[in-house]
């Protein structure tokens, strides 16, 4: 399962470590779109991740935390290999306004947010 964000270092960064402690038999990874932030002069994570057209056939479900997150993908990676897999892409709409990917308020939204494991929705 993949977890995607602008920066990788928040929002998709904190979903891959909160789904990793509670489902630990899954593996979840978690990827950005914003090269800058990923890879640039914004990095702030050495193991930050962008994402790739690799990521979009291999992850069985992919995770946007928001609309635009998946907007902004189809700029950096081929716009049609994205719509092909629509069928294991959804949107959390988490937005984009926590300060650490450990933080409470981010913690508890995670908790209250419903991801698909083996076809089964889970919380």
């Amino acid at each position: 399962i993949l977890f995607v964000c602008s920066a990788n270092r928040i929002r998709s960064r904190g979903a891959e470590i909160f789904f990793s402690k509670k489902y630990p038999e899954h593996n979840f990874e978690s990827c950005g779109t914003n090269k800058s932030f990923v890879e640039g002069t914004k990095q702030i994570f050495s193991d930050a991740q962008m994402i790739t057209e690799e990521m979009i056939k291999e992850f069985d479900l992919i995770y946007f935390m928001k609309l635009e997150n998946m907007i902004e993908a189809m700029k950096i990676i081929n716009k049609q290999l994205i719509l092909n897999n629509a069928e294991k892409i959804e949107i959390l709409e988490i937005e984009d306004i926590y300060d650490s990917c450990e933080e409470k308020n981010l913690i508890k939204k995670l908790e209250n947010t419903q991801i698909m494991i083996n076809k089964k929705w889970v919380e």
